[in-house]
């Protein structure tokens, strides 16, 4: 079956069949604020898979990605992060944009399980980002286009400071998937904004990869 022209609609990633869970920030109708417009809640979209957190120290704020509404996890090492009990993803596409500044932390993740691994900055070289530790989660990542078979991105700053869709694959993921932090460790959080994520239940083909980067790279206005 071909898949969908965006021009004949808006971007949907259920259309290709194998979509597990879908978190839009951009969404407001699915983003529940607390009493200090923190983030507590971000619906799934497709069926039950929320992404919550109920420690209030620990929720993102609102903020922006080229004028749609995201979360924000700021610029100083926190805990900040949102959970979800999903479990047997394969795949995963998020947008996002570092805010840091010039340098990298140690280990700020964009995503990780709740077990091990972690898709975000290693430990120690900075002029490196999604890395991914000992027993990590995925064998490819793909950044705009695209892919190291390494998971080892250089002259990341560039690309990561401006937003960019950012896609791993090759996972065996039995436990929870934590939005916006390295597992359970406090400090570990991620420095910047986070969009929208995307997960499949498989791998997904070439072009189904490249179909989902392109569709949401025209709906966040992401140059190419």
């Amino acid at each position: 079956m071909p898949l969908p022209r965006f021009a004949d609609s808006t971007f949907d990633p259920r259309k290709i069949g194998n979509c597990q869970a879908w978190w839009d920030f951009s969404d407001t109708t699915r983003v529940t604020l607390d009493g200090s417009s923190l983030i507590t809640t971000v619906s799934d979209k497709i069926g039950s898979n929320n992404i919550t957190q109920t420690t209030a120290s620990n929720r993102p704020a609102v903020g922006t990605i080229n004028g749609l509404a995201c979360g924000d996890w700021g610029t100083s090492s926190s805990s900040k992060s949102l959970l979800s009990t999903l479990t047997g993803y394969s795949e995963i596409a998020v947008v996002c944009a570092y805010d840091y500044g010039s340098t990298f932390l140690d280990f700020n993740a964009i995503f990780s399980n709740n077990a091990s691994g972690v898709m975000g900055f290693p430990s120690g070289t900075k002029t490196t980002w999604l890395k991914l530790t000992d027993g990590g989660l995925a064998s490819d990542i793909s950044v705009n286009g695209g892919a190291s078979t390494d998971a080892t991105r250089l002259a990341a700053l560039p690309t990561i400071q401006s937003p960019c869709v950012v896609q791993s694959w090759g996972f065996s993921a039995s436990s929870a998937l934590r939005i916006g932090m390295d597992r359970t460790y406090a400090g570990r959080a991620w420095l910047g904004r986070i969009g929208e994520v995307v997960v499949f239940s498989s791998t997904l083909t070439a072009a189904q990869r490249d179909w989902v980067r392109q569709g949401l790279r025209r709906k966040w206005r992401i140059a190419a």
